[in-house]
């Protein structure tokens, strides 16, 4: 007797789920389905309330608490205006800036957070988050080096207090004055909502049309 089981889902309009080869589908109900090739995602455009849902339930450290990749991508935010953008919000690279930070997760909104010793192990897999997060910020702004930094210092420090804040891991060496001051800003007892990551996305947004002189979105 084969015990193997074999089955395949079919959406309602009769074809089979998850059929092309390469491609993520991704279910948006009433039988509507958007679809990734993660082999060339250069035709995804991304919907900033479908992500911050799916941030907000995508939690981060192997699963080892509630606390989620929403909830460090506003930490990093804040990390980041506190420690590194020390006046206003007056030009498009600054605001890209910020919004790299706000967004260098995003792609796992779709493919989930990995932890580094599986992302050690699997290259080809971590290329293709990055060719989709690529495609998701190429909607939004032109990457930097300066805001590829600005990510590396917020990232690396918001991982540090996380690992104190959630696990009383130890820094070595410990937080300087200004790096304290930037943690007291961080949340880690409170759960961030899709509001706030949609806020926060739309008002970056909308300073940024306001700049180039184009007329911002309303915020949701």
């Amino acid at each position: 007797m084969n015990s193997s089981l074999e089955y395949r889902l079919l959406k309602p309009d009769g074809s089979q789920f998850g059929g092309a080869q390469g491609c993520l589908e991704i279910p948006l109900g009433d039988g509507w389905f958007e679809r990734i090739d993660l082999r060339d995602p250069s035709r995804f455009t991304f919907s900033i309330s479908d992500v911050a849902e799916r941030l907000c339930r995508t939690p981060r450290w192997a699963n080892s608490t509630e606390y989620t990749v929403a909830d460090h991508l506003l930490n990093c935010l804040a990390v980041h205006r506190s420690m590194y953008q020390n006046r206003e919000l007056l030009s498009i690279e600054e605001i890209d800036c910020c919004l790299h930070v706000l967004m260098h997760d995003f792609a796992e909104a779709y493919l989930g957070d990995w932890p580094r010793p599986l992302r050690d192990l699997c290259p080809q897999a971590v290329e293709i988050e990055e060719r989709l997060l690529r495609q998701m910020l190429s909607c939004d702004i032109t990457i930097t080096s300066a805001s590829s930094e600005a990510v590396r210092l917020a990232d690396t420090l918001v991982g540090r207090f996380e690992g104190y804040a959630l696990f009383s891991l130890r820094p070595d060496p410990w937080f300087t004055n200004q790096e304290e001051m930037a943690f007291c800003r961080c949340q880690f007892n409170r759960r961030a909502t899709p509001k706030e990551i949609a806020g926060q996305y739309l008002g970056l947004k909308n300073m940024r049309l306001s700049i180039q002189g184009i007329r911002p979105w309303s915020i949701i």
